[in-house]
């Protein structure tokens, strides 16, 4: 074997591992923690043909409400993981600003949920028993009906 062919083989060996490398990184690499931008039209889009025009326009000004409440808290959560970021790389490591800076997570999210289910509530109150009937099957369908996304008919993949 000629010098040119041993060098050839380690060469293609050595940029298959490299691109090996590469590919595997990028397939195994762990998702991102951002949460995704709110959507509220999926929400519109859900319900659009399934429950009567009074019921869309009831729950529209709901809607807008839960949307701003949902992105007030969406911006609350990104300045706390600002705020972590600096307090989980500070040295030295305080725990107790941590712990704190989770409470303080913890509690920015459950207001903004209790807000957004008192609405829903609140909303829901004003339906008639057949329309809160149809949302019921959509947004809380029973264990064996439910899929990776709320709202699916019976049957559907």
């Amino acid at each position: 074997m000629s010098v040119l062919r041993i060098a050839l083989i380690i060469s293609v060996g050595f940029n298959l591992f490299v691109a090996g490398w590469w590919v595997g990184d990028i397939w195994h690499r762990p998702p991102m923690m951002g949460m995704p931008a709110p959507n509220i039209s999926f929400l519109e889009n859900l319900v659009k043909d399934r429950v009567s025009p009074e019921t869309i326009e009831a729950i529209g000004p709901s809607l807008e409400l839960i949307d701003a409440t949902f992105r007030a808290g969406f911006d609350a959560r990104t300045a706390i993981f600002a705020d972590l970021r600096v307090a989980v790389s500070a040295e030295p490591y305080d725990p107790a600003a941590v712990s704190e800076l989770f409470s303080v997570l913890v509690n920015s999210r459950t207001q903004t949920e209790t807000e957004q289910w008192r609405q829903v509530g609140e909303t829901l109150g004003q339906l008639p028993a057949d329309q809160r009937s149809i949302l019921a099957d959509i947004f809380f369908p029973a264990p064996a009906d439910a899929r990776f996304l709320p709202g699916l008919p019976p049957g559907a993949p």
